[in-house]
């Protein structure tokens, strides 16, 4: 859990299948490493909703305010970069 205003940067380690929460206005920085199999969901403020499947090895970074709803399947091997305010919604 990243509480309000935490600017916070978060690496998860491969196989670590964590599941995080994000709160209003953090506006942090994810890299998911390979085989993190991580569920990431960022609540108000960005109102995203992220799956990241196993395998995918995909570095995601996600700016405030972004508006962004992903989906990465796996061995997808995609790099991202949202940056605030693109509203885009991808599947790869």
């Amino acid at each position: 859990m990243i509480r309000e205003g935490s600017g916070e940067a978060l690496v998860f380690e491969e196989g670590s299948g964590e599941a995080l929460v994000f709160e209003e206005g953090s506006g942090d920085a994810l890299v998911i490493e390979e085989s993190s199999g991580e569920a990431v969901v960022i609540e108000e403020s960005s109102g995203e909703g992220l799956v990241i499947e196993e395998g995918s090895g995909e570095a995601l970074v996600i700016r405030e305010g972004s508006g962004e709803a992903l989906m990465i399947e796996e061995g997808s091997g995609e790099a991202l970069v949202f940056g605030e305010g693109s509203g885009d919604a991808l599947v790869i």
